[in-house]
């Protein structure tokens, strides 16, 4: 079941975020239980309940008003929906469809207020602890409020500056959804304190720290904020599947390891190593990228390498640390970054910690890195337990298929491959602390956590922390299936694979699931809950080594194609591409997304690699979209226009998904930026496609 329990009070009359209780009878023979939610992006580990009275499990949330479908996830992936909630839904996790409960939190409550009229303090948010709604960017604070919908007219911040310098300034409606109006302030400096106007039927009421007709000023404890630009501000990342792009080694390849059938592709090895990629850094320059995400290059027992033995070695399938430093100086000479993939969810089954809790049992000094759901190694069944030393033996080569059943003990998605690391156990997180050290010291710009959405937040503050220590220019990028929004970026890390972005653009340009409306709405809540330096960095992505390829789920809407490309480029965040995608490689689900890049350019399609080289060229000639703010607005249920905005730069993109021509009022003069003309007409026609348009307003 779940309650609502209470709700933030951040001042006398101030209220914030609704704290619900979420518990469920324990299930007999489980040792542990978690809540999945949006919140957790449906993936277990980062909410566990807690065993408390009348034999149930516990957890305590704070949400904000909304819908929020959730399960309970027994520790060998079960799924439970709630008993005691009727209310149930069905959720899209891209690749399969999941039944959940639904939990309602403050929604029938919002929507009696916005239907009643009259003014509503109390919904009325500002969360001055959040990054989201305070924060500083490039020399200015940016705050933002929100309010139930059309009950307040107008919104004034009435600040003092750190240097005693006070001032009024208006904070600008920005986004309105079915029952909210969004308000945003962007003020030069750095501000000691602050407080709004609100202008409520003509009368202007004071809000401070204690809520309406309050005239104390709110003080957060800290703003956290990016003054100063960094690379992976808005970068063009390129992710590379090592074992897929290029082998540069003329050594033969182990002929007693799996191959895999290239096209389409099975699991097993094909043989790119690091000295292909030093072998291609040439072609990364000309294609324009400024970064390349790197899947693991650790001792592991397959391919993919998300299963390490050892994580401060270069597997030497691929290469050794010497040739690893030659990659990153070259990358580095050619002004290229490199970022690692960081396994900290999980090891391999032939990690030296596990198998020494394996031979050891219970009084093993690494029992505890581990979940395990049975009290000590005597009570594994003795031919699953000869089955685990044979493929320890075999260094984890061997296969699986004799271990019947779920593991006993937590692991990725019950693969017996892949046991769960226990991140409650400090020695765990010193441990990746030694490993970040480790390649930070080899010189490389930043990790890629796998499986982050699985953490809990102590953990990842942690590695946040380690990886800060050796530069504020030192990324640290999370994946994040879903609910990016739900994750502190900001405060726990630099950044996030934005997987729930790829959803939105695939459902709008090509499979018209959504409209325009629905779009942007989905788009500005995304927006709006981030900060503007963590929105700026967030990891768009159309396509990954997890998902089906974009050219293959586009088929033959070539336009569609072009437009999602073009989106992605002008958006907010850092565009990337899966190698291949740029010249229109294909492929289905994993592993045949993981296909052979082709390196016959007769192969390629040329009209898409133009196309994309054109983007990243315009990307890198307006730093407005590298770094401006960000507004997106419907103007039929087609076509959207999106705007990036800084100083006195305007980048305007206008998308149309329709035959049907639009009419666009422009009240400047604009550049055409793709066909290289200077548009002075006060209306221009915008086809099917997309638009580009550069303004600039004279000082």
């Amino acid at each position: 079941m779940y309650r609502i329990v209470g709700r933030e009070v951040l001042g006398s009359k101030r209220y914030g975020r609704f704290e619900v209780e979420f518990s469920h009878p324990w299930i007999e023979n489980v040792k542990n239980l978690y809540l999945v939610s949006i919140f957790t992006s449906y993936f277990p580990g980062r909410i566990r309940l807690i065993r408390g009275a009348g034999n149930r499990g516990f957890a305590r949330v704070k949400l904000l008003d909304g819908e929020y479908p959730y399960i309970f996830l027994t520790d060998s992936y079960e799924p439970v929906l709630d008993s005691e909630n009727s209310n149930v839904t069905e959720v899209d996790l891209h690749f399969r469809k999941m039944r959940a409960s639904l939990a309602i939190i403050g929604i029938k409550e919002l929507r009696e207020a916005y239907r009643e009229g009259g003014f509503h303090p109390e919904y009325v948010i500002h969360l001055e602890s959040e990054p989201a709604y305070v924060h500083e960017y490039f020399g200015a604070t940016v705050i933002r409020l929100r309010a139930i919908r059309d009950e307040i007219d107008e919104v004034h911040v009435e600040f003092i500056k750190e240097n005693g310098e006070k001032g009024v300034r208006r904070a600008h409606k920005i986004h309105s959804d079915e029952y909210t109006d969004f308000f945003q302030a962007k003020i030069k400096g750095s501000l000691s304190g602050y407080k709004f106007i609100l202008n409520v039927n003509g009368t202007a009421r004071s809000f401070g720290y204690n809520g309406l007709d309050d005239q104390t000023w709110i003080i957060p404890k800290e703003v956290k904020g990016l003054n100063k630009p960094v690379w992976w501000l808005g970068a063009i990342y390129y992710s590379i599947f090592v074992d897929s792009f290029d082998r540069g080694s003329k050594k033969p390849f182990p002929s007693d390891l799996p191959r895999a059938i290239p096209s389409p592709r099975t699991h097993g090895y094909l043989g790119g190593d690091l000295e292909g990629i030093l072998r291609r850094i040439d072609y990364l320059k000309d294609l324009g990228v400024e970064a390349i995400y790197v899947t693991p290059i650790y001792r592991s027992a397959t391919y993919h390498r998300y299963d390490v033995i050892d994580h401060l070695n270069v597997d030497p399938l691929i290469g050794n640390i010497e040739i690893f430093e030659k990659l990153v100086e070259r990358l580095h000479k050619e002004g290229i970054k490199i970022v690692l993939d960081l396994v900290a969810h999980h090891t391999s089954l032939c990690s030296r910690f596990f198998v020494d809790a394996l031979l050891n049992g219970a009084k093993s000094r690494y029992w505890n890195w581990y979940i395990f759901k049975v009290n000590d190694i005597d009570e594994v069944p003795r031919e699953v337990y000869k089955a685990l030393i044979n493929l320890v033996r075999h260094e984890c080569r061997g296969r699986t298929e004799s271990l019947k059943g779920i593991p006993f003990y937590e692991s990725f998605a019950n693969s017996w491959n892949m046991p769960r690391l226990n991140h409650e156990n400090e020695e765990v997180i010193k441990y990746f602390e030694e490993v970040i050290g480790f390649w930070m010291e080899k010189g490389i710009d930043g990790f890629r956590v796998d499986v982050a959405n699985a953490l809990h937040e102590k953990p990842l503050r942690r590695m946040y922390r380690k990886v800060k220590g050796y530069g504020d220019d030192k990324v640290f990028i999370l994946e994040i299936s879903f609910g990016v929004e739900h994750y502190s970026i900001g405060l726990i890390a630099d950044s996030a694979m934005n997987y729930d972005l790829r959803k939105y653009l695939l459902d709008f340009f090509l499979y018209k699931k959504m409209c325009a409306y629905e779009f942007v709405s989905a788009i500005m809540r995304q927006y709006l809950s981030l900060p503007v330096y963590a929105a700026n960095a967030l990891y768009n992505l159309l396509g990954s080594h997890d998902t089906p390829r974009i050219a293959t789920l586009v088929g033959e809407s070539k336009e569609a194609l072009y437009s999602l490309y073009a989106f992605l480029f002008v958006t907010y965040g850092s565009p990337s591409l899966y190698y291949g995608d740029e010249i229109g490689l294909e492929g289905f689900e994993d592993p045949d997304c993981r296909r052979p890049m082709l390196w016959d350019e007769r192969l390629w399609d040329i009209r898409l690699y133009s196309h994309i080289k054109r983007l990243i060229n315009i990307r890198k000639k307006f730093k407005v979209l590298r770094h401006g703010l960000f507004k997106i607005s419907p103007l039929n249920r087609d076509v959207i226009k999106v705007i990036r905005y800084m100083d006195s730069e305007r980048f305007v993109a206008v998308f149309n998904r329709s035959t049907t021509q639009f009419k666009l009022k422009l009240g400047l003069p604009a550049y055409d930026v793709e066909n290289n003309i200077y548009i002075k007409s006060k209306e221009i026609k915008i086809p099917k496609g997309y638009t580009l348009l550069y303004l600039k307003k004279s000082k």
